[in-house]
């Protein structure tokens, strides 16, 4: 298995299979321009990227699902977040809220702002040559609100030393329990979108 823009997490959920991360940083197993993808076609029988497609502009995103379709022999696996008129509009109030706390932009955000997240048109448009299923999940105006009250939280205890409220609150946070429905359909707050398409 390929995880293109990865950086080695996956196999801690597949500790079985064999799993190789490729990214343009020097975050993966092996490092690449962000191009043409250093593998012979098919070499991989199924390719991941999980959180990539939203970080490139629109006119390269055709490329890039190409490319990794290329490389796989039998089914891609991308998860994005889903570009609902709600979550964009959130996108941009989250990069809003980061620059007044911080007085700088947050990369991804921005780039989620500027490159547009996804939509389900435009990925069905993208694996238009594949049998393609789509599910979502997670709410957006959740994950909003958790963004800005941890963004409230980082600036309340600046300069204190870590309590237990704070590990409380990074837990609470950090979503240990919570499970996700992968629903067939979107509605306006969906968080994510993931795509199975097959050759």
């Amino acid at each position: 298995m390929l995880d293109v823009g990865g950086e080695g997490l996956l196999r801690r959920f597949l500790p079985s299979a064999k799993c190789l991360a490729i990214n343009i940083a020097e975050r993966g197993d092996l490092r690449y321009g962000g191009h043409r993808l250093p593998f012979s076609d098919g070499a991989f029988e199924a390719v991941v990227s999980l959180d990539t497609l939203e970080h490139l502009p629109r006119a390269q995103r055709p490329y890039f699902v190409a490319e990794l379709c290329r490389v796989a022999q039998t089914m891609i696996i991308l998860a994005t977040p889903y570009g609902s008129e709600t979550h964009k509009r959130l996108e941009r109030q989250a990069l809003e809220a980061y620059k007044e706390v911080h007085g700088r932009d947050h990369d991804y955000l921005r780039e989620h702002v500027e490159y547009g997240l996804p939509t389900q048109a435009e990925l069905t448009a993208l694996f238009e040559e594949y049998e393609v299923e789509m599910r979502f999940c997670g709410n957006c105006e959740e994950q909003y609100m958790r963004f800005v009250r941890n963004l409230r939280h980082s600036t309340s205890r600046a300069g204190r030393i870590p309590v237990l409220s704070d590990a409380l609150s990074i837990l609470r946070n950090a979503n240990l329990w919570r499970t996700y429905r992968l629903d067939p359909q979107p509605c306006e707050s969906s968080n994510r979108v993931y795509v199975f398409a097959s050759k």
